[in-house]
């Protein structure tokens, strides 16, 4: 099933889609879509949200392939971002030359976490 596929699924067969399929690469794909979807059902988004919670880096990682910064900025707002996983997100953005998420990475991690500075004793 391709992307332009799945994007073009009314939102019935999407969840239907994403209920039956064995295929986890599918169905995150299917979980990725829904969740984003403003027209997802409240009970359909909830089992979207439970199972991007539980695949967290994979789903970030599609959404680095993308360089998405729109979804990467929605998805964190769940509260799922711990510091150690954006430390991984970041490398991840940096192997794969995804120049705008590696920015926006950047910018979150100085904003939630900030960045330690060594110590230099005299």
């Amino acid at each position: 099933m391709t992307e332009e596929k799945i994007a073009a699924m009314k939102e019935p067969d999407l969840y239907r889609n994403f209920s039956e399929s064995q295929q986890a690469a599918i169905k995150l794909a299917l979980a990725l879509e829904g969740y984003f979807r403003p027209e997802s059902e409240l009970e359909h988004w909830k089992a979207y949200e439970a199972y991007l919670q539980k695949r967290i880096r994979p789903a970030v990682e599609i959404i680095l392939d993308a360089d998405n910064t729109e979804r990467l900025s929605s998805l964190e707002k769940s509260g799922w971002f711990t510091k150690e996983l954006v430390d991984q997100f970041l490398q991840l953005a940096r192997q794969k030359g995804k120049i705008q998420c590696l920015i926006w990475l950047l910018r979150y991690k100085q904003e939630k976490y900030g960045y330690e500075r060594p110590e230099y004793s005299l």
